[in-house]
């Protein structure tokens, strides 16, 4: 079994034994996801929207969002306890471990990603024909699962008590995704803050996706503004995750 590989297993087996962190992955996303639904889809019909549809990126960001948590407090409790600096004797370079964590989060927005894919299209959501759409989809996602993993990640490394900054990371970044258009749509919004709102970084994304699934015709400048953000965000996230990492390896 090679570096990466063992790094990958012993990631998903810590994330199969941990209780919380399943119950976590495989329920509080949906749960969410019902409750949302249920309060919001006859609000959203008005506008003519399907709000099942329209939640499910909303809810993969949720997954997404525990799964980055779950991630930076598994690196920082790593740190603490000395794993990285025995990893450091072990000859294993700093660009393995970091792969390895990232495939282990990717691993568990597949588990749990898939738990709130199936909630989601009981409820009604669907996909337009074309295989490429659910590729689009699923690199979207795939992009963001990076950005948010390895910046939670890095970002813990960089505070001086790693596991409190991580539990921080998450409090403060939610209240940045209700700040969106992940839930509500921007013709919801009143004329004063939907400029702002429709222009964080997460709207143009999420509301791309959206298109891409409806097969409703995509607004360019939404969609290069989409673009933008996920390349500078995810480039940024890995970069500086990798940074801080080989930092402490010096």
């Amino acid at each position: 079994m090679n570096t990466l590989t063992a790094l990958w297993t012993r990631g998903v087996l810590r994330f199969l034994r941990n209780r919380a962190a399943m119950t976590s992955a495989l329920f509080i996303p949906g749960i969410f996801l019902v409750c949302f639904y249920s309060v919001f889809s006859d609000a959203t019909a008005i506008f003519g929207i399907d709000y099942a549809t329209f939640l499910y990126p909303a809810a993969m960001m949720q997954v997404i969002v525990f799964a980055a948590g779950g991630s930076a407090l598994d690196v920082a409790l790593d740190r603490e306890n000395g794993i990285h600096s025995r990893l450091a004797t072990m000859s294993v370079s700093p660009g393995q471990i970091v792969t390895g964590r990232l495939l282990t989060d990717t691993t568990r927005v597949i588990v749990s990603g898939g738990v709130a894919t199936l909630i989601a299209f009981l409820l009604g959501a669907r996909i337009d024909d074309g295989a490429w759409r659910i590729g689009v989809v699923l690199l979207v996602f795939l992009l963001l699962t990076l950005t948010f993993c390895a910046g939670f990640c890095g970002l813990s490394l960089l505070g001086r008590n790693p596991t409190s900054t991580a539990l921080l990371i998450q409090s403060v970044v939610m209240p940045f995704i209700l700040f969106s258009t992940a839930f509500i749509p921007a013709e919801a919004l009143s004329s004063t803050v939907r400029p702002i709102i429709t222009h964080m970084p997460l709207s143009p994304i999420l509301d791309t996706v959206r298109a891409v699934m409806s097969g409703s015709e995509m607004d360019r400048g939404t969609t290069i503004e989409a673009a933008v953000w996920l390349i500078i965000l995810t480039v940024v996230a890995v970069v500086g995750f990798s940074t801080a990492f080989s930092r402490e390896h010096k």
